[in-house]
């Protein structure tokens, strides 16, 4: 028993020390991309959100990646055919997360931290590879602009790869639709960084 115990214990370890850690030049090689959605547990929602049912709108805006990939083209922004989708996770986060609706925006914004931290809550289907996540930090109504962050990790570390950034402008009728070309111009935006990332991390790596 104790012979067995110590077999498997060295298969553990050896497992362990044989997984890949991924860094950002292998979001540049043909490594597989695992989208894990549109994170809100830490989103300010500014203006017109009051007694509305955010969680419907969180379910509804992650469908758009989902059900109009052409339209909301995430895995040709980063040069792919296709990405995995693992979205239980984050919707369950968004799912359970008391939504921050105020009437003006508070000072802070998001961090290096926040979004380590946000990552490292992430379970999924995955063991490795490179996963991607939209986490939303402000919506704000009389500014007409939404703030993004988009982020690489590393899946089996949770290691955050690399963020950006992206403020970008709402525009349609009704509150799905008037802030879905945000997300949009998010993915767009994306796609023109990937390809200056990808000359400065990947071929010049």
């Amino acid at each position: 028993m104790i012979r067995v115990l110590i077999v498997l214990v060295v298969i553990t370890h050896s497992t362990a020390f044989c997984q890949k850690v991924y860094t950002l030049k292998d979001l540049f090689t043909d490594t597989k991309i695992t989208w894990y959605g549109i994170d809100y547990t830490r989103a300010e929602m500014v203006g017109t959100f009051t007694n509305k049912d955010l969680h419907d709108y969180y379910r509804g805006w992650n469908s758009l990646i989902l059900v109009e990939s052409e339209k909301y083209n995430v895995a040709g922004a980063i040069q792919r055919s296709a990405v995995t989708f693992d979205t239980a996770s984050v919707a369950q986060l968004n799912a359970s997360s008391i939504p921050m609706v105020r009437s003006v925006p508070s000072d802070s914004t998001l961090d290096k931290s926040d979004i380590a931290a946000m990552v490292a809550a992430y379970q999924g289907t995955q063991s490795d590879g490179i996963g991607l996540v939209f986490i939303a930090e402000r919506y704000q109504k009389a500014k007409r602009e939404a703030n993004h962050y988009v982020v690489f990790f590393d899946i089996a570390t949770k290691k955050v790869l690399i963020s950006q950034r992206y403020t970008t402008a709402p525009d349609g009728i009704g509150i799905r639709n008037y802030w879905a070309p945000s997300i949009r111009t998010a993915i767009k935006l994306l796609a023109s960084n990937y390809k200056k990332w990808k000359k400065k991390y990947g071929e010049a790596a």
